[in-house]
This record gives structure tokens, sequence and C-alpha cells, in this order.
């Protein structure tokens, strides 16, 4: 499972507030609204839903991760911001 950013506790906090307030953040200028988190996360899960692998860390050029797949002990990462793939050798 790719997850392109962390949670925002500003952005859970208007989700159970009244509509117009989170239709109000929506029109703040782009400046003003919040920022991804610049982190690369995935996860694996096995058959049962049990998490079995959690990997999160920071580049400065990779981030916003929206693809992941592993094959023969190779992650690859996709995102949805960096015009590269990410790649993490499990074997090593």
């Amino acid at each position: 499972v790719a997850l392109p950013s962390p949670r925002d506790a500003v952005l859970d906090a208007l989700a159970s507030r009244r509509p117009v307030l989170r239709k109000i953040a929506w029109a703040l200028p782009d400046a003003l609204q919040p920022k991804e988190g610049k982190t690369v996360w995935v996860q694996a899960y096995d058959t049962g839903g049990t998490l079995v692998h959690d990997l999160q860390t920071t580049h400065e050029r990779f981030y916003m991760a929206t693809g992941v797949r592993e094959r023969d002990g190779v992650v690859w990462i996709g995102s949805l911001t960096a015009p590269s793939v990410a790649r993490i050798d499990l074997a090593r």
C-alpha cells in the first residue's frame, strides 16, 4: 500500500466541523493551503489484513508515493510528483 502523505492534524480537525468551515478552508489561496508531507511511505499486509512491513523515510526529490509493487525482492514505488520511480532492494 502506498501512502502519499502523513495525516494532517488541521485537516483532521476540520473533517468533523461544520461544512461551511471546510468550504472556507478550500477557498484559501494556495500559499495558505496545507502542504503534503514530503515522505516516502509504503506498507505491506498479509492476507488476513495484518500489517507486516511499514517503511517510512524521506528523500529530498522523491515523495508523494501513489503506487507500489514488489517483485523478486525489489520494491518499486511510483510518485505523483517525482519524474522517476524509486527502487528498494529487500535483500540488502
